[in-house]
């Protein structure tokens, strides 16, 4: 006796036997995740970053210091010493212009115009010194204040970074718990013919999802019939 091959069974099967193929061809390819640094690491690595950067800046904060200590020091020295030489200045100034004989005057106007020069070229040597001076505190000052405002923009850098660190850390933990797993699931299923009597069958079915979204359920139903359903994602949204 000559077994039938019912022609829809084995285009129902074959369908079925390459839609499994294509489904877990799909699953075997490797997709390569992107190299990323844990925050856990970011953050260690940005705290020895602050420890060292820390040590560096008291480092240049304790030469500065030193250096505005010492500018103080002397230009307190510069001003007592001023102050003595205005004194001398006076006291020699003093002493040329006693009254001397006829014989000495034309001497003393050489000297009285030999102390004028002096002077002349010392006070311009003083203001030259504290235009100095001048310039040294204001140069200081101004390191002072570009190491404030340095410290406040790290300052804002570091809230930054530490709430992106704090934001990624919360989408590591949600990735980890939403991340696409594969999935076998098992259903129940039921069908009739509605052109005829009705005769409703109930199916089990078993299924299988990859982490793309892929699925293919295949049913067998009580009638003796099975059916093969292959779901591929269209859309996401």
């Amino acid at each position: 006796m000559k077994t039938k091959i019912n022609f829809g069974n084995l285009v129902l099967v074959l369908l079925v036997i390459v839609l499994a193929l294509l489904l877990f061809r799909e699953c075997n390819k490797k997709v390569t995740p992107p190299i990323t640094t844990p925050t856990v690491v970011q953050v260690q690595e940005q705290a020895k970053d602050e420890v060292i950067n820390k040590a560096i800046a008291d480092s240049f904060v304790t030469v500065i210091n030193h250096e505005k200590n010492e500018s103080a020091k002397w230009k307190l020295a510069y001003e007592d010493l001023m102050t003595d030489y205005l004194n001398a200045e006076n006291d020699a100034q003093n002493v040329v212009n006693q009254k001397v004989p006829d014989t000495c005057a034309e001497y003393q106007r050489k000297v009285q115009l030999e102390i004028q020069k002096l002077k002349t070229t010392n006070a311009n040597k003083d203001k030259a010194a504290t235009n100095t001076i001048a310039s040294l505190s204001k140069q200081n000052q101004t390191k002072d204040n570009f190491l404030k405002e340095k410290d406040r923009k790290y300052g804002q850098l570091k809230l930054r970074f530490d709430t992106c660190i704090f934001n990624a850390a919360i989408n590591e933990k949600y990735i980890k718990k939403n991340k696409p797993k594969r999935e076998i699931s098992i259903g129940v299923s039921a069908m009739t013919n509605f052109a005829d009597i009705l005769k409703p069958a109930i199916g089990l079915g078993l299924g299988y999802r990859n982490k793309k979204g892929s699925e293919l359920i295949i049913n067998y139903y009580s009638n003796n019939i099975g059916t093969a359903t292959l779901k591929i994602p269209l859309i996401k949204f």
